[in-house]
């Protein structure tokens, strides 16, 4: 709208919610510790993820608000894509390893398109089970 900018706290930004309220970051000195920021008044919400858990830089909201999605790798293992749940405070993976950004939640909130490593794309449930192959072919998923 042309108003300036206005800051919202410390870290990498990660993602904006569907909303526009809750911005995702994640503080430099503590890169497992992501947190929550209002883009209007509050204190920042720390995540509760565990520290086994390595993020990297990259996360979705849900348009539901309520799950976050995020790339992390556990220490010496493949990265992987998890979702947090905000309301348990519980995270699960969603992928096996080596499945990674970029990434894309699918409309009906159940399933997310994922890219592996060299090996092209898949959707994965986000209750688990089998992943369906995809074929980028000239732009678009097939």
């Amino acid at each position: 709208d042309g108003s300036a900018a206005v800051r919202l706290g410390d870290g990498y930004a990660l993602a904006l919610s569907r909303d526009g309220t809750r911005a995702l970051s994640t503080l430099p000195e503590a890169l497992a510790k992501p947190v929550i920021l209002s883009t209007g008044a509050g204190e920042p919400i720390p995540l509760n993820i565990s520290l086994k858990v390595n993020l990297g830089f990259f996360a979705r909201w849900f348009p539901d608000g309520k799950r976050i999605l995020f790339a992390g790798a556990e220490p010496n293992l493949l990265p992987r894509l998890w979702v947090y749940d905000l309301g348990s405070e519980k995270m699960k993976p969603v992928t096996p390893e080596a499945i990674g950004a970029p990434a894309v939640i699918s409309p009906d909130q159940r399933s997310v398109l994922a890219r592996s490593i060299g090996e092209g794309y898949a959707l994965y449930s986000i209750d688990g089970g089998e992943a369906q192959n995809w074929t980028l072919i000239a732009g678009a998923l097939e």
